[in-house]
């Protein structure tokens, strides 16, 4: 009864695309001097920004006035 229920339960969830796997206040652009809230250097590189290990790549969403980083799955 539990190897069905289980499966039964694995059917029945939807995988959501866009759903971020976490906020950090932790910033990639303020450890690396790219802050427009409190550093004068810009960014050499356009957004968004990519991690990738691997097979996971992983989206950065950076909302500077919340001074918040969103990751997503990509």
């Amino acid at each position: 009864a539990l190897s069905i229920a289980k499966s039964i339960h694995k059917k029945s969830i939807k995988q959501q695309k866009d759903v971020p796997l976490m906020f950090t206040r932790h910033c990639i652009k303020y450890s690396l001097g790219w802050c427009p809230k409190y550093h004068k250097a810009v960014s050499p590189y356009t957004e968004p920004f990519y991690l990738i290990h691997s097979s996971t790549h992983l989206r950065l969403d950076l909302d500077c006035q919340a001074c918040e980083m969103g990751v997503y799955r990509v």
